[in-house]
């Protein structure tokens, strides 16, 4: 339910919450607010399908927040440093 809400704050603060599950992870990766998309993309846990959607995010941060992930993939390293 806080997955959705209408508060960017409170959709932040599951996305980077280390107990939200990696379905509701993987929708906040699509979220409309970048601050939101972000907290996903820091999180270790973040699946690597999903980091791969949030590499081609036009927010620059949110790619940034991708490359420093720890659970970020070479390959998807690679691509983010054409970038």
């Amino acid at each position: 339910m806080l997955a959705s809400d209408g508060d960017r704050d409170v959709r932040q603060a599951v996305a980077g919450n280390p107990s939200c599950p990696p379905d509701l992870r993987a929708g906040l990766a699509t979220d409309e607010d970048g601050w939101v998309r972000q907290a996903v993309a820091a999180r270790p846990s973040c699946p690597p399908e999903t980091l791969a959607v949030l590499a081609r995010d036009e927010d620059q941060n949110v790619r940034e927040a991708c490359a420093r992930n720890p659970s970020c993939p070479p390959d998807l390293l690679a691509r983010l440093a054409e970038n």
